[in-house]
């Protein structure tokens, strides 16, 4: 297999490529979906059947586990995680196995052993699962000391490590088997074993799949590799291949599943994939379970060949496909949705009862060998309760659900758990309180697993973890704003959003207060600190619904999101296909025209010259997007508490949306030969400015500093490969000019190198980066700035090398195109992941940043006139505010009617977010 999809598809098996040539080219889905099931189900009746001894070592003993991992104690007390267990404690009870489990495993994880068995004893012996069992006598040696002085194995056998690290990562101790990962990875530096360095591979890939964020290019050659090479050593001679064959199985189940878990998050985001104009989502979705039959197809043929006395391995893969069946009963009836043709729906039907019947056969061949393995037992039952809720048939559902739960309890699978509860949830539909308490388990069991996802620089990885769990937190809002309990609503809104920023936050060194680092303060104490001048409006776009919520005075009240009269929900897809429409069409153009320099400036001065006046939809739109945004109920409550700043915390594609542009009056002319003259939020008694999340604002705000005083601007006019841009010079010149040459350090052309601005971003004060930048809107951290090298070359920095760079700066400024954009369609976990959100990350009180490309001669205008206001002593928000609002009064008192330049395009490009009160202060002189 090749390193991306398109190679992928390129080399794959010429039956699945006629497949995708039927179902996506010929206009009868059916065709391609009825070959699907031929191609496939010759899978599901070839397994040998011989009920032999259940000899697996799938599920290793925890205290082999537990006393391989050398563990220092640690006197940090995990703030996160005993929040989570307090929830849990208040809807299980203290003595449930689960909150007992976790609270040991956190206290043995921690080092304090003596805590760990205290807490077990107050469980009586036969009511102690065999998870607490096994820990119980981890606890036992280790503080018996009952440890041998021989040398450990495990610090000196690579075999023995590597065995360790997939017990680790199976029994969900992501970060310490990355730990003993680095640890095998050194061992095999002096004692080289390429069956182990394959599994090395397949560990890394296991890791990163966890995370739910990779990339395929960067997850899937891991597995792939692992593949190539078990797969050489296998041809080597018959014997070497019997050998390895475990490794074989574990390495094509593990990329299966992989796989499985790309096609169904994108089948579950496909809503709002659709609504940004991602039309490749079933391809994609198809293309995975694909090549995901193909890996679990591999595995099956290996168990069969070569472990075939030892059933487990048949059983768990023939599991995984089942698992693959009933999904694709999945994805034909999302295909199916809005379809008109009978004939066409009916037999998508078909293949969707066929789907389930062949999954169901699976699982019961399972259930029928009759084996002692409780993860095999409760994942079958918890199949067959998946596919009786896609039949509606919620009391069979339940019950499966239940018994699968028991076994999941039994040997501790939290995670496992956690999928449970929520499918228990589900069978709850008449009973709302029963509902919300499944989903409020599922969520804190989710939080603490999530916990046990190595940290990197970046956040990455538990970013894709937290999008993966949204779903739950969006029904678990709903529920909550539906009791009224809107604080607790917004708490577990805010449990989603910028986590890794929050992380981060919490854990930094490089701003502290009085000496302590800042942790995350409860939702009540933020609440109860808002400043009184200060209104918030955070924004959650769900699947299907959104809300928003109006933050006032230390009170929460949440609103639908409705249609312009404020009667219907509006559905999800409809509100971002219209944020779409005003960005791509009326504000910031498509990205086809980015991509081909054809600006919206371009666009409106194009039909000027052309005679064709002005376009009037944008404001309709931009009027109608208000409406629904913020209601004239919800504005006027803003307007009559006069605040002096609005926090807006958008969700997704809100994003890269101006709220300032937001029309609170339409212009009724209809004379298409001058320009509309609506009135803006931005001409409202307020600023405006934004934050990635309530929690990560507050903490921005409490690391406030002094005013600052040194001044740097960074500028590069001149490229090879790009266009020149005068207005860099003129903003450098304007700098200058407003806070005086001797105190402004200018660093321009070939000195802007990457390396000095990696230095400039370590100092304190104000940063202005004035150059090119572009977003990449697949791969975020690919975004970047444009530099020079000393001998005049271009050079870039981007956002990836940005997360790895100490940033001490308390505002930048970013005059440079598209340096706020990420992503088109955002993770669901709302980290996004480019220029803007970087800096934030490594330590920027604030930044300012174009939202699209910046015009010339506007923007020089608009960053002028920002720092004239913050020379003045105005805060950072304030200065931005009046900047833009002078510069609409201005041009429409420059002939506005006729004077294109009042077009929000223009004004409404610079966008702040992080902390809005930072001041600057002139050096006093002796």
């Amino acid at each position: 297999m090749g390193n991306n999809k398109n190679t992928v598809f390129s080399e794959m098996n010429p039956m699945y490529k006629n497949f995708f040539e039927k179902i996506f080219f010929s206009p009868v889905v059916l065709i391609g979906m009825i070959l699907l099931v031929v191609l496939t189900n010759n899978l599901v009746v070839s397994a040998d059947e011989k009920n032999s001894p259940d000899k697996s070592d799938e599920i290793e003993t925890l205290s082999t586990t537990l006393s391989t991992f050398q563990s220092s104690p640690r006197l940090i007390q995990n703030f996160y995680i005993d929040k989570q267990l307090e929830r849990l404690q208040s809807l299980l009870g203290n003595n449930d196995p689960i909150v007992v489990q976790i609270t040991v495993d956190h206290f043995v994880q921690g080092g304090f052993y003596s805590k760990a068995q205290n807490h077990l004893q107050t469980i009586p012996e036969e009511q102690r699962t065999l998870y607490l069992k096994r820990l119980s006598t981890f606890l036992q040696n280790r503080l018996n000391h009952n440890l041998s002085n021989e040398p450990n194995p495990i610090d000196t056998d690579p075999i023995v490590v590597s065995n360790l690290v997939y017990r680790l990562l199976k029994n969900e101790k992501w970060t310490s088997g990355m730990k003993r990962l680095e640890q095998l990875e050194k061992l095999l530096e002096n004692q080289p074993n390429r069956e182990i360095s394959a599994r090395c591979y397949l560990y890394r890939g296991m890791i990163l799949a966890e995370s739910g964020v990779a990339r395929f290019e960067d997850c899937y050659p891991l597995f792939d590799e692992a593949n190539r090479l078990l797969d050489l050593l296998a041809k080597e001679n018959p014997e070497q291949e019997k050998n390895v064959a475990e490794s074989r199985f574990s390495v094509a189940n593990h990329c299966g599943d992989y796989l499985f878990r790309l096609a169904r998050n994108r089948l579950s985001n496909h809503t709002l994939a659709l609504g940004t104009g991602d039309h490749s989502v079933f391809t994609d979705v198809l293309l995975e379970w694909t090549l995901a039959l193909e890996m679990y197809g591999k595995a099956l043929r290996i168990a069969e060949k070569f472990l075939s006395t030892q059933p487990v391995f048949i059983a768990t893969v023939r599991l995984n496909l089942a698992r693959l069946y009933a999904f694709r009963g999945d994805i034909v009836r999302t295909i199916e949705q809005g379809k008109q043709d009978k004939s066409l729906v009916a037999g998508i039907t078909a293949i969707e009862d066929l789907s389930f019947e062949t999954a169901s056969t699976l699982i019961q061949k399972v259930i029928d060998l009759k084996l002692t393995d409780d993860q095999l037992n409760g994942k079958a039952h918890h199949l067959l309760a998946n596919i009786a809720y896609r039949q509606h048939d919620l009391i069979r559902c339940r019950n499966e659900a239940e018994l699968a739960r028991q076994y999941y309890v039994n040997i501790g699978k939290i995670s496992s758990i956690e999928f449970i509860e929520r499918l228990l949830a589900n069978t709850e539909i008449a009973n709302s309180s029963a509902e919300l308490k499944h989903l409020l388990i599922s969520d804190a069991l989710s939080e603490i697993l999530r916990e046990q996802i190595p940290e990197d620089e970046i956040g990455l990885n538990r970013a894709g973890f937290t999008a993966r769990r949204a779903s739950g937190k969006e029904r678990i809002i709903e529920l909550l704003i539906q009791e009224n309990r809107t604080t607790e609503a917004l708490e577990i809104l805010e449990s989603a959003k910028a986590r890794s920023l929050q992380d981060v936050l919490s854990n930094s060194t490089f701003k502290e207060i009085a000496g302590t680092l800042i942790r995350s303060r409860t939702m009540e104490e933020i609440l109860a600190n808002i400043p009184k001048n200060t209104v918030a409006v955070e924004y959650f776009i769900g699947r299907k619904k959104c809300w928003g919520f109006l933050i006032v005075n230390g009170t929460v009240e949440a609103f639908p999101i409705t249609d312009t009269l404020g009667i219907q929900p509006v559905q999800t897809q409809n509100l971002v296909t219209l944020i779409q429409q005003c960005i791509e069409q009326h504000i910031a153009g498509t990205e086809e025209q980015r991509r081909s320099g054809l600006s919206q400036a371009k666009i409106i001065l194009s039909r000027l010259k052309q005679g064709d006046g002005f376009r009037r939809k944008w404001q309709d739109d931009l009027f109608q997007l208000r409406k629904q945004l913020l209601p004239d109920v919800v504005l006027n409550k803003i307007r009559a508490i006069q605040p002096k700043q609005i926090l807006i915390i958008p969700h997704h594609i809100l994003h890269y949306f101006p709220f300032v542009s937001l029309v609170t009056k339409k212009d009724e002319n209809k004379d298409r030969q001058l320009m509309p003259q609506p009135i803006f939020l931005l001409e409202e008694n307020f600023d405006i400015f934004y934050a990635p999340s309530l929690t990560s604002w507050d903490m921005l705000r409490r690391q406030e500093s002094q005013p600052f005083q040194q001044i740097t601007a960074v500028g590069v006019s001149e490229f090879n490969g790009a266009n020149t841009l005068p207005g860099v010079r003129k903003d450098m010149e304007n700098i200058q000019n407003v806070f005086g040459k001797e105190n402004v350090n200018v660093i321009t052309e070939n000195q802007a190198t990457k390396q000095t601005l990696q230095k400039v971003l370590g100092k304190n004060g104000l940063l202005l980066v004035a150059t090119h930048g572009m977003n990449d809107s697949s791969y975020p951290l690919n975004s970047f700035l444009m530099l020079r090298t000393e001998d005049g070359n271009d050079d870039i920095i981007t956002a990836g090398e940005i997360f790895y760079t100490s940033v001490q700066n308390d505002i930048i400024v970013l005059s440079a195109c598209y340096s706020g954009l990420s992503e088109k369609s955002p993770m669901s976990g709302d980290d996004l992941f480019g220029i803007q959100r970087a800096l934030l990350h490594r330590g920027a009180g604030a930044v300012i940043a174009g939202v699209w490309d910046v015009y010339d001669l506007t923007g020089t205008i608009l960053i002028h006139g920002l720092m004239r206001n913050l020379a003045e002593g105005k805060s950072i928000v304030s200065a931005l505010s009046e900047s833009q609002r002078n510069f609409l009064k201005e041009q429409r008192a420059s002939n506005g009617k006729q004077n294109p330049w009042t077009h929000p395009y223009f004004w409404a490009v610079y966008t702040l977010t992080g902390n809005g009160n930072i001041r600057y202060e002139k050096i006093k002189t002796k």
